[in-house]
């Protein structure tokens, strides 16, 4: 939703910052009952900003787990891993990270909604015009997925919220993008003949070089055009 996630690849770990607190949430799905989906590997990250010597707002991205540094995690002073059984919080519909984030369910007659609630966060609402205000003292609500039951298709179905959706979409692609650009990571040779020319070979890497380049850039163009369709952001401060 953020800057956290822009640039990363899988072979990428994200920088740990002293003005910041880290949680980071993950979910346990019972794999026996639910089809695991898009968050299997996922981990969300709420950085709330420590640096003025107070509670600040919380920035909140979808990340990789590979993106996240074990070591680092460990030496840095505020860092905090969840990982939630989502039975449980069903059950609860209630468990707070912190004093300032929860993570709540609301049911649906189909779906279950995953939601973040962070209190006392100062934002800036964007109006049709192009203008802007600064409102102190809000709760925000986050939705991260949502889990549906449909049972007429007889499977579960679990769906990430369309602006971590597209942030997990842009760490594929610039992945994606990089394999292309990497000699060792090349897959083109699973697609020709092995007395395919090498004049061949390098117009072929070429083109699907190009390819992903711009559907890295599409993937990205859409990440922006999601979170501008929010309305509002939290103000890093």
């Amino acid at each position: 939703m953020y800057d956290l996630g822009i640039g990363l690849t899988y072979e990428n770990t994200i920088t740990l910052s002293s003005d910041f607190r880290y949680d980071f949430l993950s979910f346990d799905f019972d794999l026996h009952h639910f089809n695991n989906g898009p968050i299997g590997s996922d981990v969300f990250v709420f950085r709330t900003i420590t640096k003025y010597g107070k509670i600040g707002n919380v920035l909140v991205d979808l990340i990789n787990q590979c993106n996240v540094n074990g070591f680092d995690a460990a030496l840095h002073p505020d860092t905090h891993f969840h990982n939630i059984k989502t039975d449980d919080l069903l059950e609860l519909k209630y468990i707070a990270l912190n004093d300032s984030i929860s993570i709540e369910v609301k049911n649906g007659e189909l779906c279950s909604q995953f939601l973040a609630c962070i209190n006392n966060q100062t934002i800036e609402k964007f109006d049709m015009l192009g203008g802007s205000q600064i409102t102190p003292n809000v709760n925000v609500e986050y939705l991260l997925f949502e889990k549906c039951d449909t049972s007429l298709m007889n499977k579960n179905k679990i769906e990430l919220a369309p602006i971590f959706e597209a942030q997990k979409n842009h760490i594929w692609h610039n992945n994606r993008a990089q394999n292309f650009n990497t000699l060792i990571k090349w897959d083109i040779n699973d697609k020709m003949d092995e007395s395919t020319s090498w004049i061949n070979v390098k117009k072929g890497i070429e083109t699907n070089r190009e390819y992903w380049r711009k559907e890295q850039q599409y993937a990205f163009d859409g990440l922006l055009k999601i979170r501008e369709r929010l309305g509002f952001k939290v103000l890093e401060r």
